[in-house]
């Protein structure tokens, strides 16, 4: 995990220094979360969404990740 945290953007860095030190274990991601990423996963590259991203690189070994999208009504 080290090579790849050197990899890693700086927000993705904080969160696993926030976790590996009991200071947090939730987690808001908020702002452009529709970004694309590409990143490794085994021995290919993946170009995938965030989610994709937090389940394959950043929190493998979480079984549960919850999202939820706040809608403004229209009226």
């Amino acid at each position: 995990m080290s090579h790849l945290r050197e990899t890693l953007p700086e927000w993705a860095k904080e969160m696993i220094a926030l976790y590996e030190s009991d200071s947090a274990n939730q987690f808001i991601l908020y702002g452009n979360i529709y970004d694309r990423f590409l990143f490794e996963a085994g021995s290919e590259a993946v170009h995938g969404s965030l989610v994709d991203f937090l389940k394959r690189v950043l929190m493998p070994q979480f079984d549960v990740i919850l999202i939820t999208i706040l809608a403004t009504g229209s009226e």
